[in-house]
């Protein structure tokens, strides 16, 4: 009887094992490559897949992932973005989101396999930078704490907040912009 029990025991732990280590399937829909085209850089999260522009000019009316010739600016709004809140000062032509110390780690169940190989050289936690102006040729950025990236018309940067482990991504527009 003990036997048997030692052999199922085995073959539960041989089946963990071989279950751990198989990849998680491919999704219907890559949060990345299936994503739409944005201008301004994007932010997601690598624990949900969720992934938002941080926008600070306003789009083109027609053209997908083209500024509009024409920015009204002067305004400021809450954002919510990839699970985060911040907020969009069109005034000074600004983003800025706090990113907390307390992240989740890394899902790969919301991404296909090229892009988890994108994402291989990033944390295994948290959030990453996403240039997605052409989603089929996505450029993945890690986010830490000396983050300094310009990205076509927008410098994004990093800097500490009051609580230990926040950092805060302050994303500045760099276009002359015509009222």
């Amino acid at each position: 009887m003990k036997k048997y029990i030692v052999l199922a025991i085995a073959v539960i732990l041989i089946l963990i094992c071989v279950i751990s280590l198989t990849p998680a399937p491919e999704p219907d829909h890559c949060a990345i490559c299936d994503s739409i085209p944005f201008h301004a850089p994007a932010l997601i999260n690598l624990a949900t897949g969720e992934v938002g522009e941080l926008e600070i000019y306003e789009p083109h009316p027609f053209k997908v992932a083209e500024l509009n010739e024409y920015q009204q600016g002067g305004t400021f709004s809450f954002l919510y973005v990839a699970g985060l809140h911040g907020y969009r000062d069109t005034a000074n032509w600004e983003t800025h989101i706090t990113i907390p110390s307390d992240q989740n780690e890394y899902e790969d169940k919301y991404f296909c396999k090229t892009c988890r190989e994108r994402l291989s050289q990033c944390k295994k936690q948290g959030y990453a930078l996403v240039d997605l102006k052409d989603p089929r040729n996505p450029v993945i950025y890690e986010i830490h704490k000396d983050t300094n990236l310009t990205i076509r018309c927008y410098e994004i940067t990093t800097g500490t907040t009051d609580t230990e482990g926040e950092l805060e991504l302050i994303i500045l527009g760099t276009l002359y912009v015509k009222n």
